[in-house]
C-alpha cells in the first residue's frame, strides 16, 4: 500500500523540483481525488470465438487421416484416395459416394493453399499397358473436373497425369504368380500433391 506524503515533505519535493518555488513562490497544491471511471466492456465469450476456429481445425485432421496425408521429400503434401472409392471397376465417372472425399480434398486445398495441385491417376495390372494409361489420365481428369465444379477450385491450379500401371505400390501378382486383388486394389488410387 503506497502512503500519502505528509504536506511537508510534499512541498520540499516540489521545491527541489521547481526552482521557481524555492524562490518562495507560493503553490497550491490541489487535493487528488480517485473516482473509479466504469468502464463498459462487451467481450464475446471465448468458447463462442473458438468454436467455429476448432471445428475448422478438427475436420483438417480428419482429412488429412482420411486421405493418408503425407509429406513427400520434396516438401509436397500427399493426398491417397483409393480408385475403388471414387469410381466403378474399369470407369472414370465420380462416383456419388465419392463426394465426401473429394470434399475432404477441397478443404484441405483451402487450408493449405498451395501453389500448384497435381492430380495422378493410377491403375492396376489388369489390362494393356496403353489402355490403363488413358483410363488413369481420364481419372484425374475427373477429379480435376470435379473439384472445380463442386468445389469452386481454380482449373488453373490444377495439373493432371496418368501413370497407368507404371507406379505400383504393391505387387499385382503374388511370389507364385497367381493373382494378389489386395496389391491390385492398392495400386487403384488417384493421388494429390499439394505444393
Amino acid at each position: 500500500m503506497i502512503r500519502p506524503l505528509a504536506p511537508a515533505v510534499a512541498l520540499a519535493a516540489l521545491a527541489l523540483a521547481s526552482p521557481a518555488l524555492a524562490a518562495g513562490e507560493v503553490a497550491t497544491i490541489l487535493p487528488l481525488t480517485r473516482q473509479a471511471l466504469p468502464i463498459t466492456a462487451q467481450m464475446l465469450p471465448i468458447e463462442r470465438a473458438v468454436k467455429p476456429l476448432k471445428a475448422k481445425t478438427d475436420a483438417v485432421a480428419r482429412a488429412m487421416q482420411a486421405l493418408k496425408a503425407q509429406r513427400t521429400r520434396q516438401g509436397e503434401l500427399k493426398l491417397n484416395i483409393s480408385a475403388d472409392v471414387l469410381f466403378a471397376f474399369d470407369r472414370a465417372d465420380i462416383r456419388p459416394q465419392a463426394a465426401h472425399a473429394l470434399a475432404q480434398v477441397a478443404l484441405l486445398i483451402r487450408e493449405k493453399r498451395p501453389r500448384r495441385v497435381r492430380i495422378e491417376g493410377h491403375t492396376d495390372a489388369k489390362g494393356s499397358d496403353a489402355y490403363n494409361m488413358r483410363l488413369s489420365l481420364r481419372r484425374a481428369k475427373a477429379v480435376r473436373t470435379w473439384l472445380a465444379g463442386k468445389e469452386g477450385i481454380p482449373l488453373k491450379l490444377m495439373t493432371v497425369k496418368g501413370f497407368g500401371e507404371r507406379k505400383p505400390v504393391a505387387p499385382n501378382t503374388r511370389a507364385d504368380g497367381s493373382d494378389d486383388p489386395d496389391g491390385r486394389r492398392l495400386n487403384r488410387r488417384v493421388e494429390i500433391f499439394l505444393r
